[in-house]
């Protein structure tokens, strides 16, 4: 087992962790919020994550054939399971498990992760390079911190800080020095994890901000290899994390696989009920219902978050399968126009 151990560079104490999180989150986590499923019997709302144990710990033993197949035929049914899981931190681990499978070589294993992460810091900070995320994110920062803490043009400045930050950090990534990675990757989650726990806003994603730190210290510095080498299959995950993510821009290419997070780039879902449900909701819609160009909605993002601590599934293919399984949930059906 030492032996293979050495060959694959994957420890079980992720697998241990991740293991846990799963289990509990399946057994314990009962969110008062549908579960977007294409089965037609139900599932609990976290089910989809038992499926990255198999990849898990046929990794730590050295199975990484079992691994891919896994990831790639077998997954995806648990993921259909529940498509609000097709998210940027599922997508993520997919991305690490799938390099993890692929790399024959640990430093091959650790230049992998480390692209996949500054393609993953580079997008996502170049999502939110412009005026609209400056705009929205200015007074949320403002909302969701202590009063008095920051001004109205110190949210302004810390909301073009975040961008910067994680464009500096992607190319942090590609370097040697791994302790400046390590300092500012600390430093920008940090400021992540304060803003989520202080506001309790998308609490689901404080576990990928305590990871993505530990990856950063614990990776090696990046490492070009010297000589010209063919194809690696390795290379798949880091184009799906580096280039592709440029398709997103024309709809060729999934918005949680672009790193489209927090930028003010998404349309945000308004479902619309009924009077009756509006003016007599149940327990958990009550702080979530609007009142919005003369109809009643629901706030898909702030039910699914204040329920799930998370984001509902906002690609714009899944829209009316999203929107018919919330009404289903609520228990009314108006008619809607869109």
């Amino acid at each position: 087992m030492m032996g293979q151990w050495q060959r694959t560079g994957f420890s079980w104490l992720p697998a241990a962790a991740f293991t846990v999180l799963a289990l509990w989150a399946v057994c314990f986590l009962r969110p008062h919020f549908p579960a977007s499923s294409f089965f037609s019997f139900p599932l609990p709302y976290w089910f989809p994550l038992t499926g990255f144990l198999v990849p898990f710990w046929a990794l730590v033993f050295g199975y990484r054939r079992l691994s891919l197949v896994w990831l790639v035929a077998v997954l995806p049914l648990f993921l259909a399971a529940n498509i609000h899981l097709l998210r940027h931190d599922v997508y993520f681990l997919w991305l690490c498990l799938l390099t993890a499978s692929l790399a024959k070589e640990k430093q091959d294993l650790y230049n992998g992760l480390l692209l996949v992460m500054a393609g993953m810091y580079c997008w996502t900070g170049f999502q939110k390079m412009h005026p609209g995320f400056v705009d929205t994110m200015a007074p949320v920062l403002q909302k969701r911190m202590p009063p008095g803490l920051l001004t109205a043009e110190g949210a302004r400045m810390s909301a073009l800080a975040i961008p910067i930050s994680e464009l500096l950090l992607g190319a942090a990534c590609l370097t040697r020095f791994r302790r400046v990675r390590a300092v500012l990757g600390t430093l920008l989650h940090a400021g992540i994890l304060f803003f989520l726990l202080y506001g309790k806003w998308n609490l689901s994603m404080v576990f990928w901000n305590i990871a993505l730190p530990g990856m950063l210290w614990l990776l090696p510095g990046f490492r070009i290899p010297r000589e010209k080498r063919p194809f690696q299959s390795w290379w798949i995950p880091v184009f799906m994390a580096v280039l592709c993510p440029f398709l997103g821009f024309v709809s060729l290419w999934p918005g949680f696989a672009s790193w489209n997070m927090y930028s003010a780039r998404i349309k945000h879902y308004y479902l619309p009920v009924t009077e009756g449900t509006a003016l007599h909701p149940p327990a958990y819609l009550r702080d979530h219902i609007y009142s919005k160009q003369g109809e009643y909605v629901v706030g898909m993002a702030t039910w699914c978050d204040a329920e799930t601590g998370g984001s509902p599934c906002m690609e714009p293919v899944f829209r009316h399968k999203v929107w018919a399984d919330a009404y289903a949930y609520i228990g009314n059906r108006p008619n809607p126009a869109e």
